[in-house]
């Protein structure tokens, strides 16, 4: 079979009219004025893939190139002779093209919602906690410049909540990471937070909306306990994950820096997993039992700040798990202790 081309000498732009010849047995003879000017097996050309209309092009190892228009007995002859690339074969199968776009929609969403997730807790498990100290003081300070002012409690009412935490940390059996504790002022109302590296913030108005010392000590507890998961650097750790993987996409080095710097907001906008939470709370109740012998502190702690629904509820208490649930888990496990 022989094809009208347009042939392109090496390094030439050229045109000049041309043949070319395809033999049953994959050889391909180019015809220019009535003389053979290449004779090579088709595996030893690169051809590019004739996708619908457009012409095919056949490039020789010595710099040749061929442009014929793309017709069936071509089509046929390249579908014999040719390693069709998975374009070629997209193109002719069309309903793989919805099968290929939900497969690429699972494996984004498989990657989002459990491959990332885990990756960033594995390695904000494996960092050495004199890392994670100046993250979270860095989070820290996005905070004051932005959501936080100064806390308004008195001296002597820091020292003693400070001494009742250092007086509790011995009794506890769980592992008690390291922690600072911070006090702010915020029109955020009564909330606590867990940052990086050991350090709890608490809001003036949640400390003093507490009822008792038993009560403010489950909220602590319970920030321990995302302290000790690390549930925070995870969070930091798979935000930066897609921050470089956006910027590698869209190729942008900015995008990097402007999530980054975005962290503290992290706080406001993404509440904790139904899993961190529980983890929290599950850490909380053992603390609060071999503190206080009950965790009925806590579950009325929970209550106290349902009743003050005028205030908008903590991020940590407003996230995934239902409070109802997590009122009735924390009287069950005083339940089966008893």
């Amino acid at each position: 079979m022989r094809i009208s081309s347009t042939a392109f000498a090496p390094h030439q732009s050229t045109r000049v009219n041309a043949e070319l010849e395809l033999l049953d047995n994959g050889v391909v003879r180019l015809w220019i004025a009535d003389k053979v000017q290449q004779q090579v097996s088709c595996k030893e050309i690169a051809i590019s893939s004739s996708v619908g209309q457009l012409p095919t092009r056949f490039q020789f190892a010595d710099g040749w190139v061929v442009v014929v228009e793309t017709e069936p007995a071509l089509r046929h002859w390249l579908k014999q002779h040719q390693n069709r690339s998975i374009v070629v074969w997209l193109e002719a199968h069309k309903s793989a093209w919805f099968a290929s776009l939900l497969l690429i929609l699972f494996c984004g969403w498989v990657t989002y919602a459990f491959v990332i997730p885990w990756s960033a807790e594995k390695i904000a498990n494996t960092l050495p906690q004199r890392w994670l100290e100046p993250i979270g003081a860095s989070v820290l300070t996005q905070l004051d410049d932005t959501y936080f002012e100064p806390t308004r409690l008195t001296q002597a009412k820091q020292q003693q909540i400070l001494q009742r935490v250092a007086a509790i940390l011995p009794m506890l059996s769980q592992p008690v990471p390291s922690l600072t504790l911070h006090f702010r002022h915020s029109e955020l109302g009564a909330n606590a937070f867990a940052l990086p590296g050991g350090h709890i913030v608490l809001l003036d108005d949640l400390v003093t909306l507490m009822n008792n010392r038993a009560q403010l000590e489950s909220v602590i507890l319970h920030e321990m306990g995302h302290v000790y998961h690390r549930h925070m650097t995870s969070a930091v750790i798979e935000r930066s994950i897609w921050a470089v993987a956006i910027s590698l996409i869209v190729g942008d080095g900015s995008t990097v820096a402007d999530l980054l710097t975005g962290t503290a907001v992290l706080l406001f906008q993404n509440s904790q997993s139904r899993e961190a939470e529980y983890e929290a709370d599950r850490y909380a109740w053992r603390a609060m039992h071999e503190v206080h012998g009950s965790v009925e502190p806590m579950a009325q702690m929970f209550e106290r700040l349902h009743r003050h629904s005028t205030m908008e509820l903590p991020v940590w208490l407003s996230s995934h798990p239902d409070m109802n649930e997590r009122i009735r888990l924390a009287r069950a496990f005083d339940a089966k202790d008893q």
